[in-house]
């Protein structure tokens, strides 16, 4: 099997130490537009294991995911590598114990983040702990609403934008969590060109035209597809949404930002840039 490892070299370990921390304290690259934003390294005052009941919204509309309550349980704050001797990072874990763990967005408007006839972005960090054998979803329609949206998988081995009640769009084949990856993804919905994109790491792996726009009307959850099924069972660390599809630039910037914080890749040598900073990043795939 085909293993990826993950590392960052530097010209000195001095050097290194302090581009690391200055790249973590970086801003957002692109805030126009920005809808939701939720970050297990914004998180404070929990330690490894506990409960998370409110993932705040950090993009300043204040959606922030709490407790459902109920059957519903609430995922853990964890502290993780995210490759081997990597420096430790935090996330939200869900469904360690393959329960039903998710949270719920306080949203009093649920077409802000994925409404009929509106164009969006969707970035998610995230990884599987193991494969999930019915599916797994990240962020989604709590329900199943006609014309609900779903980001995740049906299956397992696939990056899928649902809409339920039309059917699947820009579906893309995705490792099972067998060996597990940590990977940006992201969706992008062009409503006027009716077309939906599935990126796996900057990558473009699917795009697929579609005859109805979602339209949300009820609650939006996190860790589950449509709020009743398909429970991650993995790490989220980070969740961005724009109420707009970026142009290349701005997806790049923010794709690049994701990358350079959450995954700093051995491997293929490449300097990613931002502001005056920069970081060099090689990526290694062994047998």
């Amino acid at each position: 099997m085909r293993k990826i490892f993950s590392f960052t070299t530097f010209a000195s370990l001095a050097v290194a130490a302090s581009l690391i921390s200055v790249v973590q304290a970086v801003p957002i690259p692109v805030t126009s537009g920005l809808q939701f934003r939720v970050d297990a390294s914004a998180i404070t005052g929990l330690n490894s294991g506990d409960s998370v009941s409110t993932w705040s919204d950090i993009s300043g509309n204040s959606f922030d995911a709490v407790s459902r309550g109920g059957v519903f349980q609430d995922p853990t704050y964890q502290l993780t590598s995210f490759y081997p001797g990597g420096p430790t990072k935090s996330v939200v874990r869900f469904n360690t114990a393959g329960g039903n763990d998710s949270l719920q967005l306080q949203l009093t408007d649920t077409v802000s983040l994925f409404g009929g006839g509106t164009d969006w972005t969707t970035f998610v960090v995230f990884a599987k702990n193991s494969p999930n054998t019915s599916g797994f979803g990240l962020i989604g329609s709590a329900g199943n609403p006609s014309i609900g949206i779903g980001l995740g998988s049906r299956n397992d081995t696939s990056l899928t934008i649902t809409y339920s009640g039309v059917g699947d769009s820009a579906t893309a084949v995705y490792h099972d969590g067998s060996t597990k990856i940590y990977d940006v993804v992201a969706w992008t919905h062009d409503n006027a060109a009716q077309v939906d994109r599935a990126y796996q790491n900057s990558n473009l792996v699917a795009t697929q035209n579609f005859a109805t726009s979602p339209n949300v009307t009820n609650a939006l959850v996190l860790g589950t597809f449509e709020g009743n099924g398909g429970f991650l069972n993995g790490d989220i660390a980070e969740i961005i949404v724009y109420d707009q599809k970026l142009n290349s630039s701005d997806f790049t910037l923010v794709s690049d930002y994701l990358t350079a914080k959450w995954l700093p890749e051995p491997g293929s040598l490449g300097v990613l840039v931002i502001g005056a900073m920069f970081l060099v990043r090689r990526r290694v795939v062994r047998a």
